[in-house]
C-alpha cells in the first residue's frame, strides 16, 4: 500500500506510509485471519504493525515503529523511539514510551497515555481518558465527554465537541475551550497557566491553581476561580461568578450581570456593562462598577471604589472598613463605613451619604465651569441636605446643621 491519508477535524493532520505490505518491518495477522486475540512484538527496527478485526496487542520495542489496532478492544505499546498509535475501532489502550509518540483513539471509549517525551494525543469520537504525563505535550479530546491530563511538563489542550473535563497538572499549561453548548470544566494545577476562550463557548467552570494564571472565558454563563497567585480573570459575556482568591488579582466580569469577589489581597475588579455585585474582602482594593446599577462593597482595607457612569446608574457603595477613597455620580447611595475616608462627587449629583463623621469623613465635589457654585445646607427630616447654586447635590444621612458647615464641602474644579 502506497500510504494512508487521515484528515482530522482538530487539527489537521496528514500522516503517510502507516501500513506495510510486508516489504521492510513486520506485520501482525491480516484481516483475512479470524482469531480471539492476535499479539505481535516488534523486531527492535521501525516496525509497522496491523492488528485484525479482532482484539489485538500489538508492541513496537526499539525504533520508530507505527502501530495500527484495526477493529475490536486493542493494547497498543509503542515502547521506546517515536512511535504511531492507532487505535481504531472499539476501546482501545494506546501506550506511548519515552520518546515523542503519536497517539489517535479513533472511535470508542480510548484510553490514551503518553508517557514520557513530548507526545500528541488525539482521542477522537467517543468518551476518551487521554493522559500526556510526562514531557510538553499537545493533547486534543475530539467529540465526545473526555478527561484530559496534562501531566508535568509545559502542555497544550483542548477538550473539543462535548462535556470536557481538563486537568493541566504541573508545567505553564496553555488550554483552550473548545466552542460548543457544551459546559468544560478546566483545572489548570500548578504553573503559570493561560486558558483562552472566545465568543462561541459555552459555559465553563475553570480554576486557577498555584501560579500565576491567566483565566478568559467566553460568552456563557461562567464560574471562574483564581486560587493562590497574583491571577488575571476575565469572564466576558454573560452572568459570570469569579474569584479572586488568594494573592493580587485582576478580575473583569465584561458584559452580564456578574459577581465579582476578589478574596484576599490588593485587587483589582471591573464590573463591566450590566448590574454588577463587586466586593474587595481584604487587602488595598480597587472596585469599579462602570455602567448599570452595580453594588461595590470595599470590605477591610484602604479601598478605591469608583461607582461613576455619568449618572446613568443607581449604584449601591459601601467602603467598609480602612481609609477609603469614594467616587460618585447621579442617584448613587454611598456608605462611608469606619475610617478617615473621602468621597468625591461629580456635580450635579443626588447621592445618598451614610456614616458621614464630619471632621473625620471629608467631601470632595467636582464642578464644571469657570465659576464656583454656591453652597447652601439646609435640614430635611433626619438628613443634612447639600445644595449647589439651589441644586442637591448630597443628602448626608442620620446629620444635623449643628454638626455640618459648608467649609467642610470641599469645591474642586474640573480638568479641562
Amino acid at each position: 500500500m502506497s500510504g494512508l491519508l487521515l484528515l482530522l477535524a482538530l487539527p489537521v493532520l496528514a500522516i503517510a506510509g502507516l501500513l506495510s505490505d510486508g516489504s521492510s518491518g513486520d506485520s501482525a495477522a491480516s484481516d483475512d485471519t479470524p482469531d480471539p486475540r492476535t499479539d505481535d512484538d516488534g523486531s527492535g527496527t521501525d516496525d509497522r504493525l496491523r492488528g485484525t478485526a479482532a482484539g489485538d496487542e500489538l508492541v513496537g520495542f526499539a525504533g520508530d515503529d507505527t502501530l495500527m489496532g484495526e477493529g475490536g478492544n486493542d493494547v497498543l505499546e509503542g515502547r521506546q523511539g517515536d512511535d504511531r498509535l492507532f487505535g481504531g475501532l472499539g476501546l482501545d489502550s494506546l501506550s506511548g514510551g519515552p520518546d515523542d509518540d503519536l497517539l489517535m483513539g479513533a472511535e470508542g471509549a480510548d484510553s490514551l497515555r503518553g508517557n514520557g517525551g513530548e507526545d500528541t494525543l488525539y482521542g477522537e469520537d467517543g468518551n476518551d481518558y487521554l493522559n500526556g504525563d510526562e514531557g510538553d505535550d499537545s493533547v486534543f479530546g475530539g467529540s465526545g465527554e473526555d478527561t484530559l491530563l496534562g501531566g508535568t511538563g509545559n502542555d497544550t489542550m483542548t477538550g473539543g465537541i462535548g462535556r470536557d473535563t481538563l486537568f493541566g497538572g504541573d508545567g505553564a499549561d496553555s488550554v483552550r475551550a473548545f466552542a460548543d453548548s457544551d459546559q468544560d470544566s478546566i483545572f489548570l494545577g500548578a504553573g503559570n497557566d493561560t486558558l483562552a476562550g472566545g465568543a462561541a463557548v459555552a459555559a465553563l467552570l475553570a480554576r486557577g491553581g498555584e501560579g500565576r494564571d491567566s483565566i478568559v472565558s467566553g460568552a456563557g454563563d461562567d464560574t471562574l476561580f483564581g486560587d493562590t497567585e497574583d491571577d488575571f480573570l476575565g469572564a466576558g459575556l454573560g452572568n459570570d461568578s469569579v474569584s479572586g482568591g488568594f494573592g493580587n488579582d485582576t478580575l473583569d466580569g465584561g458584559g452580564g450581570n456578574d459577581s465579582l469577589d476578589g478574596g484576599e489581597g490588593d485587587d483589582t475588579l471591573a464590573g463591566g456593562a450590566g448590574n454588577d455585585t463587586l466586593t474587595g474582602g481584604d487587602g488595598a482594593d480597587s472596585l469599579t462598577g462602570n455602567p448599570g446599577d452595580d453594588s461595590l462593597d470595599g470590605g477591610a482595607g484602604r479601598d478605591v471604589l469608583d461607582a461613576r457612569d455619568g449618572g446613568s446608574g443607581r449604584d449601591t457603595v459601601l467602603g467598609g472598613a480602612g481609609n477609603d477613597t469614594v467616587y460618585g455620580d447621579g442617584a448613587d447611595d454611598v456608605t462611608l463605613g469606619t475610617g478617615d475616608d473621602l468621597l468625591v462627587v461629580n456635580a450635579p449629583a443626588g447621592l445618598v451619604v451614610r456614616d458621614y463623621t464630619p471632621g473625620q469623613d471629608r467631601i470632595e465635589v467636582v464642578y464644571s465651569g469657570s465659576t464656583a457654585p454656591a453652597v447652601t445646607l439646609e435640614q430635611q427630616g433626619g438628613a443634612v441636605v447639600v445644595r449647589l447654586d439651589g441644586t442637591i447635590a448630597l443628602r448626608l444621612e442620620g446629620q444635623v446643621l449643628a454638626n455640618v458647615q459648608a467649609a467642610d464641602i470641599v469645591l474642586t474644579r474640573q480638568a479641562a
